[in-house]
């Protein structure tokens, strides 16, 4: 959040308006002017991934198989090692029987 208003204020606009000094301080107005840039740029593909990110979730949760929401839960949300999934289902089969 900080960083887009960051990206507001340092627009491309307002650096190329900028009186034109040394060869130095041109490199640093085009460096901060790529640097906001490719803020913009992640922020609108974070928005896309985090638009993804909810869509696969709501996917997941239509599933009529508890144990397969779970299991994707765990593993693509989560982050879990198949290994460990594998262990948390052994414990709970067991515990069912």
């Amino acid at each position: 959040m900080y960083k887009e208003k960051f990206f507001d204020k340092i627009s491309t606009s307002n650096i190329s308006e900028r009186v034109s000094g040394s060869k130095d301080i041109d490199g640093i107005y085009s460096i901060v002017d790529d640097y906001v840039d490719l803020g913009k740029t992640i922020i609108d593909k974070s928005k896309g991934l985090l638009e993804d990110k909810k869509k696969a979730f709501d996917i997941i949760n239509g599933l009529d198989d508890n144990m397969h929401r779970i299991v994707l839960i765990e593993r693509y949300f989560n982050s879990e090692p198949w290994k460990s999934i594998d262990i948390h289902i052994s414990r709970s089969e067991k515990r069912t029987r």
